[in-house]
């Protein structure tokens, strides 16, 4: 742990450093005796009012200032930079919609009145024949197996499917990808 040994142990009053009193504050001076009385000077009583009156009469009257003429500035009737920036930012975004909008049709082809005459039959045909099919199986009331079930199920889909389809046909104009 450590030696206990006199020697090691700082004696009381060995490290005792010399008081020097540079810290201390000044001194003041003393409080005046109250037989030394500063000499006070009798106050002459001024009247504000007549004074307010001479240097009103005496001063020149105000003049107004002057207003500026808008009218004859230098950037009267200029567009301000920030609006012309703006406006050109505006017109840059337009251009690029733009760009990107016939970008957009070239992708896209308009379907011909016979294509469209020839798709609609070949709809109203699979309509046909899945509906055909799936008569046959509406007259059960009662499924004993899963696949006549499922069978069932997957006609229902493909008639809502067509249905929604020749929806989508029977516009005026239809559009493709290309």
């Amino acid at each position: 742990m450590g030696t206990n040994k006199l020697a090691d142990w700082i004696h009381k009053g060995s490290l005792l450093l010399e008081n020097n009193h540079s810290n201390r504050q000044k001194v003041k001076p003393q409080v005046p005796k109250s037989a030394e009385r500063p000499l006070i000077y009798e106050q002459k009583k001024k009247n504000y009012i007549e004074t307010n009156k001479i240097y009103t009469i005496l001063s020149t009257p105000r003049q107004p200032q002057k207003q500026t003429d808008w009218l004859k500035k230098e950037t009267y009737g200029k567009v301000p930079q920030y609006l012309s920036n703006i406006k050109q930012r505006i017109y840059q975004s337009f251009l690029q919609q733009q760009e990107d909008y016939a970008n957009q049709n070239n992708h896209f082809k308009l379907l011909s009145e016979s294509e469209l005459h020839e798709i609609r039959k070949g709809l109203k045909q699979r309509y046909d024949l899945i509906n055909f099919e799936y008569q046959k199986y509406s007259h059960h009331k009662k499924f004993d197996n899963v696949s006549l079930r499922r069978k069932q199920e997957q006609y229902e889909r493909e008639l809502d499917q067509l249905e929604k389809d020749m929806e989508k046909v029977n516009k005026s104009q239809v559009y493709v990808i290309k």
